[in-house]
């Protein structure tokens, strides 16, 4: 799939091999400073050249797809396993080149891009030339895009002219001619207006070049504005998947430290109402509650409008569900 990563191969698993391989790289740059100093020269010779390089280039590339959230560890979300399945099969149909995904802040939207990409389009990797996710960042959507695509394309690494703050129109000329001839998918998060590929730079996708793009939005109307051949809406959890899912977060372990304990973590889970955000921030903070004293304290101080503050400070956006219903 062009490099991209499957969350099978671990993130901290990544960082750890990372931090090796730059210990490496520090104990041979140190040891051809010795080696220069005594004139062996072993610095010189083509195959600890080409292994630094090597090196460096992958320490490089770890180190930026770390920065990007690439490897994401995106566990699919109890009651959304279905939503996933239902979701990838629409977007592998022929006719759907864009397909959207919409729903209100919290509700899961970015988890199942995040599978999409690092389990579904890993498994069909001879599928594609290359896979493209670009987080969209508001104020300035088009450039965040074409950054993006750029970084993924290896531009802002090999090319002097990119780096400079070149027109949005120039920077589309290049994102043109490097995917013109790709099949290739475009994975949008948090797309909160239209945005218009032509002027990112993308290449029509269509049935015969059997590109596609994917994206996630808040509203239905975004779909229909950025010609979505298909679109999903992501809803909240049953309460039974958002018990399963918060009592998961918690563990049993912790559930089980006191009789009176799944009673209270059932009220706080049914507080939640169902977003999967506000059940894993607050289930994250239960975690550290190991006594029915924490327990009992948080159901009589855990209002809806203190959830909602914990999942605003997280997720940095205001939370529909709870602010339309309190």
């Amino acid at each position: 799939m062009g490099g991209s990563v499957s969350v099978e191969s671990d993130a901290k698993q990544l960082q750890v091999s990372v931090g090796t391989l730059k210990a490496w790289q520090g104990d041979l740059l140190a040891r051809i400073r010795l080696d220069e100093e005594g004139n062996y020269h072993l610095g010189r010779l083509p195959e600890v050249v080409e292994w630094l390089s090597r090196a460096e280039t992958a320490i490089h590339e770890v180190d930026d797809l770390l920065r990007h959230g690439m490897l994401e560890n995106a566990r699919p979300i109890a009651g959304q396993v279905d939503v996933l399945e239902r979701a990838w099969e629409l977007l592998m149909k022929d006719h759907v080149r864009i397909f959207g995904l919409y729903g209100m802040g919290g509700v899961g939207k970015t988890v199942i891009l995040n599978n999409m990409n690092n389990k579904k389009l890993y498994k069909v990797a001879d599928q594609f030339d290359i896979v493209i996710v670009a987080p969209v960042q508001q104020g300035n959507p088009t450039l965040s895009i074409q950054r993006s695509i750029g970084w993924r394309l290896g531009f802002d690494r090999f090319d002097v002219e990119w780096k400079q703050n070149m027109e949005t129109s120039k920077r589309a000329d290049y994102i043109y001619n490097a995917l013109e001839n790709k099949r290739f998918v475009l994975v949008l998060d948090d797309l909160e207006s239209k945005v218009d590929l032509t002027e990112i730079g993308i290449p029509s996708p269509t049935k015969e070049n059997r590109c596609k793009v994917v994206f996630a939005t808040r509203s239905k109307d975004v779909c229909r504005l950025m010609g979505a051949d298909a679109d999903m809406e992501v809803g909240c959890l049953s309460p039974d998947d958002a018990w399963e899912f918060f009592r998961k977060t918690v563990t049993t372990k912790n559930l089980n430290m006191h009789p009176d304990i799944p009673k209270l973590a059932e009220e706080i889970a049914r507080r939640c109402r169902g977003l999967p955000l506000a059940l894993d921030v607050v289930g994250g903070m239960m975690f550290t509650k190991s006594d029915v004293y924490g327990w009992t304290f948080a159901v009589q101080t855990l209002t809806s409008s203190e959830i909602e503050k914990m999942c605003v400070e997280k997720h940095g956006k205001e939370i529909e569900r709870f602010s339309r219903e309190l």
